[in-house]
């Protein structure tokens, strides 16, 4: 069952990665926010990662906050790869 759950979260990272990297980045949000409701796929700190990486855009900018806001709430580890997608982030969007 452990493994179900890792091939689960694996995939669907994978997905919401490419949808983040070569559009359309609403259906990267729209992944990721199913992946938060499913039952049994667990989001971790990749999973995050990849969200984060579609918020290049001033206009993505609030739904980057939320996610960051997201995974302060869900305990998830700030380790390097999640610092360096939150200051990719904040950095694009700078005005």
């Amino acid at each position: 069952m452990r493994n179900r759950h890792r091939a689960g979260t694996f995939s669907w990272t994978a997905i919401v990665g490419a949808y983040a990297q070569h559009g359309p980045h609403t259906e990267a949000f729209a992944l990721f926010d199913a992946m938060m409701e499913q039952q049994g796929v667990r989001v971790d700190c990749v999973t995050f990662v990849a969200a984060l990486s579609a918020c290049k855009t001033p206009e993505m900018l609030s739904r980057g906050k939320e996610i960051h806001a997201l995974l302060r709430r869900q305990g998830i580890a700030m380790d390097e790869e999640v610092t360096a997608a939150l200051v990719t982030m904040y950095r694009y969007n700078i005005k």
